[in-house]
């Protein structure tokens, strides 16, 4: 289908562009698209579906709409992932193939039950102001807002909705201010059936909230944050204990002597540590080095390491981070890339097999790994060496962003957290890096398609009517 045929659904597709007709003698078979897609949902090309004419002497094609479930008459794997589907029925028109994202693959794949794992985050929880703007306003304007949204915020708090959404139990550790705004914040995440039971309210001081500008013509956001309380450190030892029941802290990066203490204990009781790496902080690089696995914002390689080249600063990353497990640098619409350390340091003088910038070039497009039409992410091994005789074996991983219609995109506030979110899920429940990378850039898309850090996000509830509605 081309852009025109881009917000039909299914059947209706079908018969609009292949109008029934039979041929001498012919029966009109029973076909239906393997997919009904939803209105306005992914690029066209996602949903370009192939007709091939059967048959001899047949001038047209009749199609008409199944009247059971697609996934009950064709193998939908098989047609989602643009392999040819035998056709179950005899007829002139045969579907070939179907495309979709691996993400979404990944995503209408989440069981409906809650998940018998818990997260625990420390971190920032805040309201957001967002005003939608057409475009930026000079110095002295007065402009008018085009949508305005209030909603919870932070890194933290966004992070454990995608989370809790996806069917993580979730516990979030912050401090708010005794006033409306703590209410919002604590009401908000709560309403996402997340733990607030061990978050501090200050009698003095206000919430933290921030005012948001999103820019409706560039697709671009501009944040200015007013900060809350800060939690102490003195303030989570009552907490140590309550790490036994946790599978998986997640720290971003703010209230950071508190999250440091917390991440020491985790570490004690071999409670795995992911840590935000947004952007450089006070006493940030001691919490960056508890860390088990790291998700670093598009800017925060260069900034931290101080090097211009992008593959060099991944690599001073790993150097820095020697626990680190599996070290994640998103790239915002380019989509995102992994190291997932597969070997300890050595000191060996052995030849270096592939340089991180070859492998990096390999993935992203540059070599026989370049990723295909359906968003899977691709991976390639490579030896890192630093000069010094101290290498480190790597799989670096890339995955290209999800696609959207631009016209679908409102806003980009938080799908750096959604991102994140869909890691903590991935990781307490044992999602394989080559799904868990498409799946997190599917959510961070979705969060893309409305005003906001959680309006947009999905739930797994919507994974099973998408499945049923199939």
């Amino acid at each position: 289908l081309g852009p025109e045929g881009a917000s039909l659904r299914g059947g209706q597709a079908c018969r609009q562009l292949v109008p029934s007709a039979r041929g001498p003698g012919l029966a009109a078979p029973s076909l239906s698209l393997p997919y009904a897609w939803p209105a306005g949902t992914g690029s066209p090309e996602m949903m370009a579906t192939r007709l091939a004419h059967c048959g001899r002497g047949a001038s047209r094609a009749s199609v008409a709409p199944s009247p059971s479930p697609p996934h009950r008459s064709l193998p939908l794997r098989e047609a989602r992932r643009g392999r040819p589907v035998k056709p179950y029925a005899r007829g002139r028109a045969v579907i070939l193939s179907a495309l979709v994202s691996e993400g979404r693959l990944a995503f209408e794949a989440l069981p409906k039950e809650r998940q018998p794992v818990t997260v625990l985050g420390v971190g920032a929880a805040g309201v957001d102001f967002l005003a939608r703007v057409a475009t930026f306003p000079s110095p002295d304007d007065k402009i008018r807002t085009t949508d305005l949204e209030i909603q919870g915020g932070g890194n933290c708090g966004n992070a454990l909705t995608a989370a809790a959404r996806m069917g993580v139990r979730a516990e979030i550790v912050t401090k708010v201010a005794d006033d409306s705004n703590g209410d919002s914040i604590l009401s908000g995440l709560q309403a996402d059936a997340i733990d607030t039971s061990n978050c501090l309210v200050s009698k003095e001081g206000s919430s933290p909230f921030t005012y948001i500008i999103v820019d409706q013509d560039s697709n671009t956001r501009t944040c200015i944050h007013t900060p809350g309380p800060q939690l102490m450190e003195k303030e989570v030892p009552h907490l140590f204990s309550h790490l036994k029941g946790i599978d998986l802290l997640y720290c971003d990066g703010r209230h950071t002597l508190a999250a440091i203490a917390l991440a020491r204990e985790a570490r004690k009781r071999n409670v795995p540590v992911l840590v935000e790496g947004e952007r450089p902080r006070e006493h940030l690089d001691e919490l960056l080095h508890m860390a088990d696995y790291v998700v670093m914002s598009t800017r925060f390689p260069y900034t931290w390491t101080e090097h211009n080249e992008f593959g060099e600063a991944l690599s001073e990353a790993l150097r820095r981070l020697p626990n680190a497990r599996t070290i994640v640098s998103t790239l915002g619409p380019k989509g995102s890339v992994c190291l997932e350390r597969v070997g300890p340091e050595t000191r060996s003088e052995g030849d270096c097999h592939q340089s991180l910038q070859e492998a990096l070039a390999s993935v992203m497009g540059g070599g026989s790994g370049r990723p295909d039409r359906e968003g899977r992410a691709v991976s390639a091994p490579c030896m890192t060496a630093w000069g010094n005789d101290e290498q480190a074996r790597v799989r670096v991983w890339f995955c290209p962003a999800d696609r959207l219609d631009p016209q679908l995109i409102k806003d980009t506030t938080g799908a750096g957290d959604a991102f994140i979110g869909a890691f903590l899920y991935g990781l307490t429940t044992g999602v394989p890096l080559e799904r868990l990378l498409p799946l997190a850039s599917y959510i961070a898309g979705q969060c893309c398609t409305a005003l906001g850090p959680r309006t947009g996000l999905p739930t797994r509830m919507d994974s099973a009517t998408t499945r049923g509605n199939h």
